[in-house]
């Protein structure tokens, strides 16, 4: 498991094994990210993926707030 760098393409997965590489769809403008869980989360209400500060920027989130994704398991 990695120390959390804001800047590298992570995210975190209540369930996936660390090291899962997920390709991450923003919904409302397709914009697409390979991200890598590295951590455990989120807990909060019904996240399945959160994402790093680079990431989340990547595809267009950070000043969104919350936002619906689409993501699948690369390997």
């Amino acid at each position: 498991r990695d120390i959390y760098n804001r800047d590298n393409l992570t995210c975190t997965n209540q369930t996936l094994t660390f090291g899962t590489k997920l390709l991450v769809k923003n919904l409302s403008n397709n914009k697409q990210v390979e991200v890598v869980v590295t951590d455990r989360g989120p807990f909060v209400g019904n996240r399945e993926i959160d994402l790093s500060y680079a990431a989340a920027d990547s595809i267009g989130m950070i000043h969104k707030g919350l936002q619906k994704v689409d993501y699948t398991i690369v390997e």
